[in-house]
């Protein structure tokens, strides 16, 4: 096969690469901080373990750019319009969340959960492609 494979070959090796990634992102972010006492430990430390709890976003980020790169046009198409329409959505959920926080209704959101948010609205932006039928 040539340089774009099947969707269905494509869209396995996406999901094989980014279940675990997101599984580890998860168990990093959930567990990560509250197993160590963050004021005891060294800025090296707490560098490192900032490191290696954005590393696995990275590599979902990473396996985007591949699925892109292996599918056909009509596919990325699609790829492409959940991908702005994720980043849309996160846009209007970023400045109701920075008012609301502004104005003192709700408490500090560590911007870390937006990343999460992104796939996320990505992921319910594909879905509704696929129920809708669109575009």
């Amino acid at each position: 096969m040539g340089p774009q494979n099947s969707y269905r070959a494509a869209s396995k090796h996406f999901l094989v690469t980014v279940i675990p990634l997101l599984t580890l992102y998860g168990v990093l972010v959930v567990f990560g901080h509250r197993l160590f006492d963050l004021n005891s430990l060294s800025v090296t430390a707490r560098t490192a373990g900032a490191v290696l709890t954005f590393l696995p976003m990275m590599g979902i980020l990473w396996s985007i750019h591949r699925i892109l790169q292996r599918t056909d046009e009509y596919t990325r198409m699609r790829l492409f319009w959940a991908l702005a329409e994720g980043g849309i959505a996160l846009s209007g959920v970023l400045f109701a969340v920075g008012f609301l926080e502004y104005f003192d209704v709700i408490p500090e959101i560590p911007l870390f959960v937006f990343g999460s948010i992104f796939y996320l609205l990505v992921a319910l932006a594909l879905l509704r492609q696929n129920f809708f039928k669109v575009p």
